[in-house]
């Protein structure tokens, strides 16, 4: 990825619809990291 492109997307990312991609994108993460976490503490218990 070239500076540019870094540039663009950070543009991209403040105006209103990249900002709802990004709250979209941000609660999928949100869940996996949850879920994740989860069955990591479920795995060390049952050990």
């Amino acid at each position: 990825m070239k500076l540019a492109d870094v540039k663009a997307y950070f543009h991209y990312m403040k105006s209103p619809k990249g900002a709802y991609e990004w709250k979209s994108y941000g609660i999928v993460l949100v869940i996996l990291g949850i879920v994740s976490l989860v069955c990591i503490g479920a795995w060390l218990h049952g050990r």
